[in-house]
């Protein structure tokens, strides 16, 4: 068994030369987990729709959620090349400074037009999230050459974060039985610290290599001919879609339930606050029994199960008015939970590094692209209320989970868990890659005894790498020259 005796040099070769020491790396690994829990703090989000509801009527506060997500179209792949390009931690700080400002708005600000303001800020915070943290941690741990704890250390960062969600949507329910904008101010202070967490982060190594918006984005649809990714971003689109239906609708349907007014949320409030708790806790309960419901089911089946919990739930709440929906209502973020685990993993072990945040943010943005479209569909032919947008709603949804379902059976060889091959094409690349020595797996001649992690320069004409992977990490690399 090999042991690591020394650390030649304490840092890895980054871009343009720089370096970024493997201690402040590993305490990436720390401020990671801490940035995500006031990115979780979502004291807005559970009354959000009642607020808009109450200020502009169902219809406007509909078409007004559609103005966040069509923004979020425009700025979804920018922002992630800009992430792939630039870099992570700039992109996070941008994030937290679209929030205070988000927030800021949302809680002293009037009117439809500062609404509007608000709602932009709130994108291009998301946008710019979207892909960048859970990218920033698959970077972090590859570059310690940890990438297999992946899946394992970001289900346990996504369980905090849902478990602080739990608190601040509870927390956010009460706040707006007082008041609906009091809620945006706990948020703001939440998005400072969000800020101030976020300037501890470090940037992981990349290599110094040439690109362009244009071409990267091309390299990034081409990964999409491969059948998995292919489906995977089908799949992501029309979850995307439907969770946000099943989320969305929930507040003006609680109204119903309690028969309270849309100026007057009273009851309403705070039990939406609570059920987002419940909502969260669920999740991240559920996320501790991930990997055993793989192993048992494969992965496809998993796939499909999840994505049928809010088709369901949706479903329900078209055909019924009734409080027993309630408990139902308690599964809705587990399949966005899971998603958020098992997709960022399968993405990072067959996407390149410069296009992995592109990646997930060109499927994020068809899917809010789709969900903002199916937005002022409801606005259009829902009449107003929320029985008939609930009943459209669920034609949608039912016929997503179906045509997904249909395109998972054209997949050649889908891995029943997650066992994957891919395909990397490289260009010339210099790389310098960290080696552990141990037993003599490596052989590198050197003019000296080496021991211990090192860095070794490689120069690598063009590649096909193929690499089957298997749910205990270990990697068989089959190299074959262009």
């Amino acid at each position: 068994m090999g042991v690591v005796v020394a650390m030649v040099n304490q840092s890895i070769p980054g871009e343009c030369g720089g370096a970024t020491s493997v201690e402040r790396l590993q305490g990436n690994l720390y401020w990671y987990r801490a940035h995500q829990l006031p990115a979780g703090a979502v004291f807005w989000a559970p009354t959000v729709f009642l607020y808009l509801v109450a200020e502009f009527g169902l219809r406007a506060a509909l078409v007004l959620q559609s103005v966040y997500y069509v923004t979020v179209v425009v700025l979804e792949v920018p922002s992630g090349w800009l992430s792939d390009r630039v870099s992570r931690t700039l992109t996070l700080r941008l994030v937290a400074v679209a929030w205070i400002g988000a927030h800021s708005m949302f809680w002293l600000g009037s009117g439809e037009i500062a609404v509007v303001c608000a709602q932009v800020l709130l994108a291009v915070g998301y946008a710019f999230l979207s892909g960048t943290d859970v990218t920033l941690h698959f970077d972090t741990l590859e570059a310690l050459g940890r990438s297999d704890e992946f899946t394992a250390r970001e289900s346990t960062s996504r369980q905090h974060l849902l478990f602080v969600t739990a608190v601040s949507a509870m927390a956010g329910g009460g706040l707006a039985m007082i008041d609906l904008r009091l809620p945006f101010a706990a948020a703001l202070a939440a998005a400072v610290l969000q800020l101030a967490v976020a300037w501890r982060l470090s940037e992981p190594p990349r290599e110094d290599a040439d690109g362009h918006f244009a071409s990267d984005l091309a390299v990034t649809v081409r990964h999409l001919r491969q059948p998995l990714l292919g489906w995977l971003a089908l799949y992501v689109v029309s979850q995307i879609v439907v969770v946000h239906l099943a989320g969305e609708l929930v507040a003006p349907y609680l109204t119903e339930v309690f028969s309270t007014p849309p100026d007057d949320p009273g009851l309403s409030a705070l039990m939406t606050g609570l059920i987002a708790a419940v909502v969260a806790t669920v999740a991240a309960l559920v996320l501790r029994f991930l990997e055993p419901l793989n192993r048992r089911l494969g992965l496809a089946s998993l796939f499909l199960m999840l994505a049928l919990v809010p088709v369901v739930i949706v479903g329900v709440m078209a055909l019924t008015t009734t409080l027993w929906v309630l408990p139902l209502l308690s599964f809705r973020r587990v399949q966005g939970a899971a998603s958020s685990v098992i997709v960022p993993g399968i993405v990072g072990s067959r996407v390149d590094r410069h296009h992995r945040a592109t990646f997930l943010s060109l499927t994020s943005l068809l899917g809010r692209l789709t969900y903002a479209g199916a937005l002022l569909m409801l606005a259009a032919g829902g009449g107003g209320n929320i029985a008939d947008s609930l009943g459209l709603a669920a034609v949608v949804a039912i016929g997503l989970w179906v045509f997904v379902a249909g395109a998972q059976r054209w997949i050649p060889n889908f891995p029943d868990s997650v066992e994957h091959n891919h395909e990397h094409e490289h260009e010339h690349e210099h790389h310098d890659h960290l080696h552990v020595h141990d037993d003599g797996h490596h052989d590198h001649d050197h003019d000296y005894e080496v021991t211990g992690a090192h860095s070794h320069p490689h120069d690598h004409a063009p590649v096909r790498h193929s690499h089957p992977h298997t749910q205990d990490h270990d990697h068989d690399h089959d190299h074959d020259s262009l």
